[in-house]
């Protein structure tokens, strides 16, 4: 056996079953599915591609040119009173998923609203920084320099971030945060903290933290998504809805899931590779993790002598230090062991003989009935798993 070969097989580990990239293409695919059938010969990879290229596109707009373009060329359509509500008092500006995101934040220093950002980091505000700052010494500023320092980039996952957010909102400060952020990770399994409500004909998991945070700041929520098109760039808002409408949290929140992926839907629909909620696992609903309900294999059935790991089909991936298997074609999560998780991606890297030592013929008869291995031809010389 090469050298090559076995160095390849020592260098797998959990940290190469849980490749990212591998895992948002999973995701992506599966939404996709999910909410709008599997279509033949729908190309999920092209649509993955460009959604890859257009979040990557996304830092483009704060280069230099490309940021004076965008506060140049933008138009505000605001049909309910938002800006004004915004610009006079403190509120929870609620964004949707995506590159314009960072652009929503200087589109609002622009029309003078002040804020802070609730984001693991803003960096994207230096360029906007540099931007305001040069606009100010040519006095071309509208409402003065509206600039964002450190201090108002308050990372949600920091114990202190309540009492740091807080004491903005006395100041005067919006926030401004993502429609469907807060929870982190976590948040993708755990139920308890989400909300079902219908999304494109079906249901989705909505993440409950924006609004929860609005309901104990108080703080109207303002509904604003960033659109591009031929003419640059529209900044959409929607009805404000207000916490002192509704006599409990719980109602709010609700209010708030239900309201925020309506607004979202028809944009979802007609171009999901542009929206960054897609590569995320929650928005569909996963069934239950338990193994599902197989057929008995016939009287007469032995271990193929040769099989690999279906990786068309089940992706390897983890969530807070747990193995999943993902079922691309049933739409279904499969918890799993991490140590299987590990043998599955040997056999994916090395297809090879599994002998009995490694797994009880139970343990693989049940990965044979569920199409998680198969049987593989292989002529040539391979390593065995």
């Amino acid at each position: 056996m090469s050298s090559n070969h076995e160095s390849q097989l020592e260098s797998v580990g959990l940290e190469r079953v849980d490749h990212p990239m591998r895992k948002r293409f999973l995701f992506f695919r599966g939404n996709h599915r999910h909410f709008f059938g599997d279509a033949p010969g729908a190309d999920y990879e092209a649509l993955f591609q460009r959604h890859l290229s257009l979040k990557e596109e996304a830092p483009k707009q704060y280069d230099t040119e490309n940021l004076a373009y965008a506060m140049a060329n933008y138009r505000i359509i605001d049909d309910y009173g938002a800006l004004p509500l915004a610009t006079s008092q403190a509120v929870m500006v609620s964004s949707f998923h995506y590159g314009a995101y960072n652009l929503l934040g200087g589109f609002l220093l622009n029309e003078g609203v002040k804020f802070s950002v609730l984001a693991n980091g803003a960096k994207y505000f230096e360029q906007m920084k540099a931007y305001q700052t040069q606009k100010a010494e040519a006095n071309e500023l509208v409402h003065g320099p509206v600039v964002l320092t450190e201090s108002d980039v308050i990372n949600p996952r920091d114990f202190s971030n309540m009492i740091q957010m807080m004491q903005k909102v006395r100041q005067g400060n919006s926030m401004l945060v993502y429609a469907d952020g807060l929870e982190g990770q976590g948040g993708y399994f755990d139920r308890n903290r989400m909300e079902r409500v219908p999304f494109l004909g079906r249901e989705i998991y909505a993440r409950q933290g924006t609004a929860s945070l609005a309901y104990k700041l108080k703080l109207p929520i303002v509904f604003a998504m960033v659109e591009s098109d031929a003419q640059g760039f529209a900044v959409r808002f929607f009805p404000v809805l207000y916490p002192s409408d509704y006599s409990t949290r719980d109602s709010f929140v609700r209010a708030y899931c239900e309201l925020s992926y309506l607004y979202l839907e028809r944009y979802v629909k007609a171009a999901p590779e542009l929206w960054e909620i897609f590569d995320r696992l929650h928005i569909w609903l996963p069934k239950d993790t338990a193994p599902a309900t197989t057929q008995q294999m016939n009287a007469n059935w032995s271990i193929p002598e040769w099989c690999s790991y279906n990786e068309d089909r089940f992706g390897i991936f983890q969530e807070d230090s747990k193995s999943y298997l993902l079922d691309s074609h049933n739409l279904d999560i499969m918890a799993i062991s991490n140590a299987l998780a590990l043998l599955l991606q040997r056999i994916k890297v090395a297809p090879g003989k599994v002998i009995s030592e490694i797994l009880p013929p139970s343990i693989l008869s049940d990965l044979f009935q569920r199409g998680i291995l198969i049987k593989e031809n292989i002529e040539n010389e391979v390593l065995a798993a």
